[in-house]
């Protein structure tokens, strides 16, 4: 998975909640929304799920900013909501 699967929203991720496939449904089961502090932990129950379609063969929209969003923070080394204030709100002041 790249980042332009994530930025493009054809990664096979979905939310799980628009669908009705055995994977949208596996989605709701593992409650991805609710339990999670942080995008490490919502990261590492999502590895744990399949895809709803290989990779590129067309888009959906998912949770593809979210792990974005926590490509960022394991990159930049600081939670998100301080990357976005030193990078880019703080700037834009």
């Amino acid at each position: 998975m790249t980042i332009r699967d994530l930025m493009t929203h054809t990664s096979g991720l979905t939310y799980g909640l628009f669908g009705n496939t055995p994977v949208d449904n596996m989605y709701l089961a593992e409650k991805l929304f609710t339990g999670c502090e942080s995008n490490t932990q919502f990261y590492n129950k999502l590895v744990q799920l399949p895809l709803v379609f290989h990779l590129g063969e067309k888009w959906l929209y998912g949770v593809n900013t979210d792990i974005f969003g926590y490509l960022v923070e394991t990159i930049s080394g600081v939670p998100l909501n301080e990357f976005f204030k030193e990078r880019i709100f703080t700037p834009l002041a």
